[in-house]
């Protein structure tokens, strides 16, 4: 078990042994699902349509329309 300590401002340090491991290379994005308790790290690779599966919705997710709207709303900032 390695320990890591949080700065104020919410930031952590992978250890290196950790990063060289899992293959996470700097400018890599990872995302995060809290469980039941505990906090899973993962790299993402690709884009949203290869995460397709990957959180628990509800029915059926549509991503090409999910992708358009995520478009159309950061159009108007």
């Amino acid at each position: 078990m390695t320990l890591v300590r949080m700065s104020t401002r919410g930031r952590l340090t992978i250890p290196k042994k950790i990063r060289d491991k899992i293959g996470l290379k700097p400018g890599d994005r990872v995302t995060f699902i809290a469980k039941e308790g505990f906090l899973l790290m993962q790299p993402v690779q690709g884009d949203l349509k290869d995460q397709m599966g990957s959180a628990d919705v509800e029915g059926q997710q549509d991503f090409e329309k999910i992708r358009e709207e995520t478009k159309k709303s950061r159009g108007k900032r």
